[in-house]
């Protein structure tokens, strides 16, 4: 009986400890955002869940000093594409050895510019609203807000660039929802 009670403890001792999953929504409501934009007290072991919402959208990791460049051998889920806005696509990335932070950004050109990127576990000396700084090329520094960005000529018309002149092709990025949403109801 004693030997019994004995492997029943040591049963219970070597039961591993549940992982956790958090779920992390990109671009949903046509927004160029991860929500939420940070989580905190992950551990190795637990997973990310990536939900991608229309049109397209990444969860590519980077480093707190180079948000908009994927880190050689890091977690790319890829350019996922999206016309879905009842069921996202979803891609797992789990939480390796270590305590992070890790730091994760959109690839789809532009989107990590306007500040779409992702942090787990962000401390006290590297935190999320620095990494979103840099990817938005403000500066850092408490009391600044410049920014530095390159912007081509126009082409046609007379809306100089960075002067309401909108991007993907004249299209604005909040309606590109909608624009798949009537593409995607059109039956020929």
């Amino acid at each position: 009986m004693y030997s019994t009670f004995l492997i029943a403890i040591v049963s219970l001792l070597a039961v591993p400890a549940h992982s956790a999953n958090f779920m992390v929504t990109v671009g949903q409501n046509g927004k160029f955002a991860f929500n939420p934009q940070t989580l905190t007290d992950v551990n190795a072991g637990d997973s990310v869940e990536f939900m991608f919402y229309p049109p397209v959208h990444s969860a590519t990791q980077s480093s707190f000093s180079n948000p908009c460049v994927a880190t050689s051998g890091g977690f790319d889920s890829g350019l996922i594409s999206s016309s879905d806005f009842n069921n996202p696509i979803t891609k797992n990335w789990t939480v390796p050895d270590g305590n992070g932070p890790w730091w994760f950004f959109c690839k789809q050109p532009g989107h990590c510019g306007m500040g779409m990127v992702f942090a787990v576990n962000p401390t006290d000396n590297e935190t999320f609203t620095t990494f979103q700084n840099t990817a938005q090329g403000k500066s850092s520094s408490p009391g600044t807000s410049s920014t530095s960005s390159t912007s081509p000529s126009p082409t046609g018309g007379d809306t100089p660039a960075g002067n309401g002149a909108l991007p993907f092709g004249g299209v604005s990025p909040l309606a590109w929802p909608l624009l798949l949403y009537i593409l995607a109801t059109i039956t020929l």
